[in-house]
């Protein structure tokens, strides 16, 4: 993970995505629980983390988790 969010970090565009048969744990691997964290929520508190360590940088941050076909979650920080 470390090097995708490195380049995230640089400017570039990243994705992560989970692909497979139905009921492998693509759901669960992406989002987790409360108490075991999935890799989106991991990869935004360690994102959110060395935003918070750079203060004299400023960052942009959006991401879309698409989870079916019509239905899409949007989050931007500016």
């Amino acid at each position: 993970m470390e090097p995708i969010l490195r380049s995230a970090m640089d400017g570039h565009n990243v994705c992560i995505f989970a692909y497979g048969q139905t009921g492998t744990g693509k759901t669960f691997t992406m989002d987790g629980t409360n108490e075991q964290l999935g890799i989106i929520p991991r990869a935004i508190e360690e994102l959110f983390r060395q935003v918070s360590m750079d203060a004299s940088s400023s960052f942009t941050f959006s991401m879309r988790h698409l989870n079916e076909p019509t239905m899409c979650r949007l989050v931007v920080i500016y």
